[in-house]
Order: structure tokens, then C-alpha cells, then sequence
């Protein structure tokens, strides 16, 4: 029997999603299917030949024979809704069936910041797809606000690679991953710092810099910018606590990843971020340095309950936010081949 294609459209490599994707599909396919990943943005190319290039993916995905593909779409705020959106409006006008993953905590901010004209445009598109992916419970009502039949949504969380629990974390040792920007709390981390009088303390932040928010100034913070992934591994098998001071966040990789090396974690309440360490973790409030530093203190000052956390964590992750958790849901959610 041929395999069906599976065409799983990414943004690009270098954040999240396409993260995400990747180790998603890493050697493996939804059985009855054959996966093609297609990034349609590509940062090195001028941004005429962008154009050009995605026009190339909108013509090529309306040649694909009706039954024998689909297409999965991941989209986020700004140019990716509207570019996949204009690649599900031409898909479904077509006859070809899509899905959308939904991402970026943003998202409901910025889709009722549009225009109506906008709004009503992406809510048809969202009520064609086949089945609509969302990362978390907090994201369902939203989901069901854009007219999508409840029968249509699956929630199918991030997951990641699974690690072997190190024996020798630091806990001296703070892990921040991602880009360092106002937006991830860099300000807010750095005020929260320097309420905290630690001078053994050391923070490590990996990700581009984009606006340090005054952390170079401190001696204990060092900023080591774009690393590869075994290095961020490394990373976080060496702390004993990780923090994500972000003020938006859908599901975070770079969290899933720290449960996964078993830190003992504080990160803010934005997106799924509650749901998933609910029990496990400490949430604060966003923009609130004054939390985030009394959090960060405790599990410095307490290591063994440093290390308990990062052990439920890890276990948590193992059961809900693994690799091969997001495999089976996503089995479950694709068409019968």
C-alpha cells in the first residue's frame, strides 16, 4: 500500500517550532504516512526571493494529488498566519485537507488587535481545518472562540528528547535558555538578581542577545549567546535550578527540556506554563521581580527541595511531555491513512 505524504510546514530552524518539528519527526513517521518537512522562511535569502520562495510553496501544494497528502501547518502572530493562512485558503479552495498547530502565547492579543476584515478571515480559516492543535488547556477556550468545532480540537502539549538524570548538578548553577530580550524578562531577571546577595551564585543564559536588560553588569551573569544543542544539554544537566522569566510564552522547548534534566524550576505564569508545573514547579507572576527573586532564593537555599522538584519534574515529563507522549497523540489525531 503507498504511504501517504505528510507535508508538516515550519516557520524556519532557528526558533522553537521548527526545534520542536524537527525532534518531533527525527527518524520517525506517523505510521501509513510519509513526513516532508517545509520550512517557509529562509533568513539568508533577500527578502524578495522570500516571496518568490513561499509563492513556490502555495503552487506546489496545490498540485499535490486531493487524496493522498496532508498538510499540517504551524503557525504564530504576524506574517506566519497571514502567510499560512494564505496557504490554507488556498488548499481548502482546492479540496485539500489541512491542520493548524497553534503557537506563540501572543496569539489571542494579537488576533484581537486586527481588523475585523483579518479576524473573520482567520477564523474561516481556522474552521476549515481538519482538526486544529493546541498546546495547552489554556488555549482551548481561545480556540473555541474563532468558531472551531469542539470536536475538532486536539491537544497535543510539546514534548521533548528524554535524558538521563545527572549526578552531579550544581546548585549554585542557574540555567536560562532562549533569546535574551525584554520580551523573555531579561530586566525583570536582572532586578530580581541583584536583590539576591549570593556572590557564589553563577548564571548561565544561552540564546541570542538580543537586549541584555542589565544583566551584563552583574559579575555573576555570563551571556554566551547561540551555543548547539548538546551544549545546551550540558547546560542543564549541570543545574540545579533553571528560570524562565518570559512575559509570553505558548509551551516553552527550552522548559521541557529542563524538566527533562530534572532542575528544580521557577518560571512565570504565561501560556501553558501552569499547567505544566503544576505540582512540580513554582510559577510567579509575570514582570514581578520581587517573586521571582523570593522563588529563585528558596530553592537556592534549600537544595534538597531543589532537587525533589527537579525529580517530580522530570518524572512529570517522562509521562506527559515526552517525544513519544506527542507521537502517540499526534497518531491519534491525523486522518486514517
Amino acid at each position: 500500500m503507498n504511504e501517504r505524504r505528510l507535508l508538516v510546514y515550519v516557520p524556519g530552524w532557528d526558533g522553537g517550532v521548527g526545534r520542536s518539528m524537527a525532534q518531533l519527526f527525527d527518524g520517525w513517521s506517523p505510521p501509513g504516512y510519509d513526513v516532508e518537512l517545509i520550512a517557509n522562511r529562509d533568513k539568508v535569502r533577500p527578502r524578495v526571493q522570500e516571496v518568490f520562495r513561499f509563492a513556490r510553496i502555495v503552487l506546489d501544494s496545490a498540485r499535490t494529488p486531493r487524496q493522498t497528502a496532508h498538510h499540517h501547518l504551524n503557525l504564530s502572530v504576524g506574517g506566519s498566519t497571514l502567510r499560512k493562512g494564505l496557504l490554507a485558503t488556498v488548499l481548502s479552495a482546492t479540496g485539500r485537507p489541512y491542520s493548524l498547530h497553534l503557537h506563540s502565547g501572543r496569539y489571542p492579543g494579537w488576533f484581537r488587535s486586527q481588523h475585523p476584515f483579518i479576524r473573520s478571515w482567520i477564523r474561516r480559516v481556522f474552521r476549515r481545518a481538519t482538526f486544529v492543535v493546541v498546546l495547552g488547556e489554556s488555549w482551548y477556550d481561545f480556540t473555541l472562540e474563532l468558531g472551531v468545532d469542539p470536536g475538532r480540537i486536539r491537544l497535543i502539549p510539546n514534548g521533548s528528547p528524554e535524558r538521563v538524570s545527572a549526578a552531579n548538578k550544581s546548585d549554585r548553577l542557574i540555567a536560562v535558555v532562549g533569546d535574551v530580550s525584554l520580551e523573555k524578562g531579561s530586566a525583570v531577571l536582572a532586578e530580581a538578581l541583584r536583590s539576591l546577595g549570593d556572590r557564589h551564585l553563577i548564571v548561565e543564559l544561552v540564546g541570542p542577545v538580543l537586549n541584555d536588560g542589565g544583566l551584563a553588569a552583574d559579575h555573576r551573569v555570563r551571556l554566551r549567546g547561540p551555543v548547539p544543542g548538546d551544549e545546551v544539554g550540558d547546560l542543564l544537566d549541570r543545574a540545579g535550578v533553571y528560570v524562565s522569566a518570559s512575559r509570553s510564552e505558548a509551551m516553552s522547548m527550552a522548559l521541557l527540556e529542563a524538566m527533562a534534566a530534572g532542575c528544580g524550576i521557577v518560571a512565570t505564569d504565561v501560556g501553558s506554563h501552569r499547567e505544566v508545573l503544576e505540582g512540580v514547579g513554582r510559577v510567579v507572576p509575570p514582570d514581578a521581580p520581587e517573586a521571582l527573586a523570593a522563588a529563585i532564593a528558596e530553592l537556592l537555599a534549600d537544595p534538597p527541595l531543589a532537587r525533589s522538584r527537579g525529580g517530580r519534574a522530570r518524572e512529570r515529563h517522562a509521562e506527559r511531555y515526552s517525544i513519544g507522549a506527542q507521537r502517540t497523540a499526534l497518531i491519534k489525531a491525523l486522518p486514517q491513512p
